[in-house]
């Protein structure tokens, strides 16, 4: 599995021969320009974070995973 942080690393992963379902994006500040970027370069596995509170700071789109870090 391949962790990418940016929609050129994903770009990147791509272009060097990983196929979409093995790559996750995800970063604290993610764009939503930039999930709608990668969910069209195929990516279905995102990573987001649940804050204190139980607030969801995850990207939702139709068919994707989700995997919620939660804080301690």
């Amino acid at each position: 599995m391949l962790r990418c942080a940016s929609v050129q690393e994903i770009q990147m992963a791509l272009a060097a021969g990983a196929t979409p379902e093995r790559v996750s994006y995800g970063n604290t500040i993610k764009k939503e320009r930039d999930i709608a970027r990668a969910f069209a370069l195929g990516i279905r596995l995102f990573l987001g974070r649940l804050r204190r509170g139980g607030r969801e700071d995850c990207p939702c789109r139709p068919g994707a995973k989700v995997f919620c870090r939660i804080p301690l």
